[in-house]
């Protein structure tokens, strides 16, 4: 009578061939598995100076990056000056205290030491890549982009940066313009020598797009000076550039009153802008910079070099017109344009 017992099944060398890759692969599986849990945990700091646009874009990216399940801590530069919490993020930033209270903020950054730090802003971005080394960082809320140092290849910190500009990319700001204005033919820059690179960028989207680009150096103090020449040249429109040396509360005005007398265009960089008179804008918001930094720093800790990510352009753009301006100056916007624009003012 046959005794039960333990089962002995000799594999074939076909059958053993397939056991051995099953296990292999669950092996793998299991290797990236643990991968991913590791960029999950990762440590992500968020580096900013006290700008109410800064904190809007650092708490959209930091929900982001927790909702992923990233370890993000939020960390202010020292205070100073009262303007460092007012305008708009095209305005220049109040420098950081210097001394002890920075370092402090800066030795708490490295202290928890992130995998990736994100920094809001000129002055955050400068630091963090100064003080703290080794670490990629992610630079955000940064205006004219094609001027800021971090972007140029021979830049000592160039191998570890990435970043998200508000800048919106001269060819899809132009061709807004020519869609809105299909008679546009002169678009008039002013710029200084803080923003000659992005006046440049715009001057060669121009020949791409078909529009002469007059490009008028100028400062804040001789603005008289750089509308009168706008006139000169007979621009059929003035595009803005979020340059503070040339655009304050000051100039701005002149600027919307050139358009009206001599029924011009002037498209602005800033919705409030579009509100106050400009024909229109096209700009994009804090929050959707927020995201995309967010992704850009995402794609870092999962193992992007940061140099071939490199500068990112917005990509969420909203448009705004001023149906009142456009009467104004003669204009005829067509029912399809004003379909797609974001924000419409002076239909009131």
């Amino acid at each position: 009578m046959a005794t039960s017992g333990p089962q002995v099944h000799i594999l074939s060398p076909r059958q053993s061939r397939l056991t051995w890759g099953f296990l292999s692969l669950a092996m793998t599986l299991g290797t990236v598995a643990l991968a991913q849990a590791k960029v999950e945990a990762a440590s992500v700091a968020i580096l900013l100076a006290p700008h109410d646009a800064y904190k809007s874009a650092a708490t959209v990216a930091e929900k982001a990056l927790r909702d992923k399940g990233h370890e993000v801590k939020l960390y202010e530069l020292p205070r100073q000056g009262p303007s460092a919490t007012t305008g708009t993020a095209s305005q220049p930033e109040a420098p950081p205290a210097a001394g002890s209270e920075l370092l402090e903020v800066l030795k708490r950054v490295e202290g928890v030491k992130p995998s990736v730090i994100i920094t809001i802003g000129e002055q955050a971005t400068s630091a963090a890549l100064e003080n703290i080394k080794a670490v990629p960082v992610v630079y955000s809320m940064i205006t004219n982009a094609s001027d800021f140092p971090m972007t140029e290849k021979t830049n000592t910190h160039y191998s570890r940066v990435a970043g998200v500009t508000t800048d919106v990319l001269p060819k899809t700001q132009l061709q807004w313009i020519a869609k809105v204005q299909p008679r546009v033919r002169s678009v008039g820059v002013l710029y200084s020598l803080r923003s000659k690179r992005t006046a440049e960028a715009i001057h060669r989207a121009g020949t791409e797009t078909g529009l002469s680009i007059a490009l008028i150096e100028t400062s804040r103090d001789e603005f008289a000076k750089g509308i009168e020449e706008l006139t000169r040249r007979n621009c059929d429109a003035l595009m803005m550039i979020a340059d503070a040396q040339v655009y304050t509360k000051d100039t701005v005005r002149p600027a919307l009153l050139w358009g009206l007398r001599q029924k011009k265009a002037v498209w602005a960089f800033s919705e409030n802008f579009v509100k106050s008179g400009a024909l229109g804008g096209s700009y994009t918001s804090y929050e959707s910079v927020g995201q995309q930094t967010a992704r850009v720093a995402m794609r870092v800790l999962a193992g992007e070099a940061p140099s071939k990510i490199g500068l990112q352009y917005p990509d969420q753009i909203q448009k705004a017109l001023n149906e009142r301006t456009a009467s104004m100056i003669g204009l005829t916007i067509p029912g399809p344009v004003l379909n797609e624009t974001t924000i419409r003012y002076g239909n009131e």
